[in-house]
């Protein structure tokens, strides 16, 4: 039995090939993607997850390649899922939310300073204030990301996941 569906379908968002990033909304409009140095600074960041500090706040780069990406309610708060490989959305965002983390080792784990208020993630090559977007709402305590990379091989199902929480 599948906890997912495809009638279940989340918003998810891709670059043109770049970097995509994850900025409070109301910073959005800061972001000046290909018509200042901010693309070139978020293609130089290295791993799954980085940040750049702006005087408005800090930015999150999805590093590595660029991949589909949606946010998800698991048990223990909001995560960012990236798309590596999977047959579907549904087995993928199945395998995204039953994930036991606690028996995975994090790949990465970042110290962030982020406030509890809405984000929106876009494509870095973009303008802010234009471009598309997705947009979810952070809780209180968001401090500590932790980047898991999530295979199941029985389904066939390759995802990075970043668990926003504590």
């Amino acid at each position: 039995m599948s906890v997912w569906g495809e009638e279940l379908a989340r918003p998810w968002i891709e670059s043109t090939g770049g970097p995509l990033i994850v900025v409070p909304r109301a910073c959005r409009a800061e972001w000046k993607g290909i018509t200042n140095s901010d693309y070139d600074e978020a293609c130089g960041v290295t791993g799954y997850l980085n940040v750049l500090n702006r005087h408005w706040g800090q930015v999150l780069v999805l590093g590595d390649e660029p991949m589909s990406t949606c946010v998800i309610q698991r048990p223990e708060g909001l995560a960012v899922v990236r798309w590596m490989y999977g047959p579907s959305e549904g087995e993928l965002l199945n395998v995204a939310m039953t994930a036991d983390l606690g028996g995975l080792v994090p790949v990465e784990t970042l110290r962030v300073t982020l406030r509890a208020e809405p984000y929106v993630i876009l494509d870095s090559s973009d303008v802010g204030s234009r471009a598309e977007s997705i947009e979810f709402t952070l809780y209180e305590g968001a401090d500590v990301i932790r980047t898991y990379s999530v295979k199941d091989e029985a389904r066939e199902v390759w995802l990075i996941l970043h668990s926003l929480g504590r």
